[in-house]
């Protein structure tokens, strides 16, 4: 077995650049991974979820002004929730968009119009119908409490 001794990265600048730089593309492979993704099975609209954190939140909220329906899901209490599933339908009952939320929030740009929104989580479902136009409609949807789950993955 080799023995390595340790050595001070300020005595060598290059080894101290080449793992700044390593260190550098670590956390940005991390925060790639967190931020907002378009997503979903969508026949008539642009979608965009996440909202992991408050940078992630921030990013997303660049986007608002791209989107006319802004989805938030929370638990009851107000505990942000992610991974829920989201199924948009027309009018008519078409289904527009058919996605998974990767955060808290979830952007959409669909045409102007009534929709039915179903959002699942774990066997809960919850529905609600929202008008849309051109500016941006904010809609909270509070899924049902599930009787004290644990484990169940939450932001504040």
């Amino acid at each position: 077995m080799k023995a390595y001794s340790a050595y001070s990265l300020r005595s060598n600048p290059l080894r101290a650049g080449i793992a700044a730089a390593a260190l550098s593309a670590l956390i940005g492979a991390a925060l790639a991974q967190q931020s907002p993704v378009m997503s979903g099975d969508s026949t008539r609209a642009v979608v965009m979820s996440g909202g992991v954190g408050l940078e992630d939140r921030a990013q997303l909220a660049q986007h608002e002004r791209e989107a006319n329906l802004k989805l938030v899901f929370t638990e009851p209490q107000g505990s942000y929730l992610s991974d829920i599933g989201v199924k948009v339908f027309d009018r008519t009952g078409a289904m527009v968009l058919d996605t998974t939320s990767n955060g808290p929030w979830l952007l959409a740009k669909l045409s102007p119009g009534t929709y039915r929104i179903v959002a699942t989580d774990q066997g809960a479902r919850q529905e609600q119908r929202v008008s849309v136009g051109q500016g941006l409609r904010t809609v909270h949807i509070r899924m049902p409490d599930q009787g004290g789950i644990t484990g169940r993955p939450t932001m504040s």
